[in-house]
């Protein structure tokens, strides 16, 4: 499958290619587990580390990017895109009042095998 979102808090779903971006967002009871501690669904935005909304392959990630594999207790928490390599700015969020801290993170090529 490749990315086929372009609406903002339409799904994303795609087959990684180059570089990879994977997303599960953590519980805030427990923050070494996935989150579970409410039936959320998240939308995952995606920044330049200038701020920019990263676009790519015509989805807008600072519009928020619907999570898909539903967590414990049944919302959206996680999810795989596919991303040039760079460093980011991740962060998510569940309505107007649920966010999560951003996250900085460096996406590098994968490393394909022989």
């Amino acid at each position: 499958m490749t990315a086929a979102a372009i609406v903002p808090g339409q799904a994303a779903t795609t087959a990684c290619g180059e570089s990879c971006l994977s997303v599960i967002v953590r519980d805030f009871q427990r923050p070494c587990a996935p989150h579970r501690s409410t039936a959320d669904s998240f939308h995952v935005e995606v920044y330049h580390c200038d701020g920019a909304p990263l676009v790519w392959k015509g989805i807008n990630f600072g519009s928020g990017i619907a999570l898909q594999p539903a967590g414990g207790a049944g919302g959206k928490i996680q999810g795989q895109f596919d991303v040039p390599q760079g460093c980011y700015l991740v962060r998510a969020s569940a309505g107007p009042h649920v966010k999560t801290d951003g996250a900085w993170v460096t996406v590098a090529v994968r490393a394909r095998s022989a």
